[in-house]
């Protein structure tokens, strides 16, 4: 359960105003601050006749990357237990080139 949506309408929005997103990432050594807000391509909430669906569209590569989970956490509205529970499918991995043009990754090696 997301909770007040029009709560997490807002975050979202904020998030997505943002130049940057700070998020602490779990290693070895500890936690350690990285800049995700360029990652964060598309963030979204679809409320429909269901249960709402959070929507995003994250980077990988050579300019950093954003795990779903830490997106949510700078949200500041779940507490982690509830993250952990959440279920993320990812339903495409694209290559995007330096215009923004989406490709297929197997091809962008090539």
């Amino acid at each position: 359960d997301f909770g007040d949506t029009d709560l997490l309408y807002k975050r979202i929005d904020e998030i997505l105003s943002r130049d940057s997103v700070i998020a602490v990432r779990t290693t070895r050594e500890g936690g350690k601050e990285v800049e995700i807000r360029p990652a964060i391509y598309r963030f979204d909430l679809r409320c429909g006749d269901a249960e709402p669906v959070i929507e995003m569209e994250l980077g990988l590569g050579q300019g950093g990357y954003a795990k779903p989970n830490e997106v949510l956490e700078v949200l500041n509205i779940f507490e982690p237990e509830q993250i952990v529970s959440f279920h993320f499918h990812r339903k495409a991995l694209h290559y995007r080139d330096e215009q923004g043009v989406y490709l297929d990754p197997l091809a962008a090696v090539v």
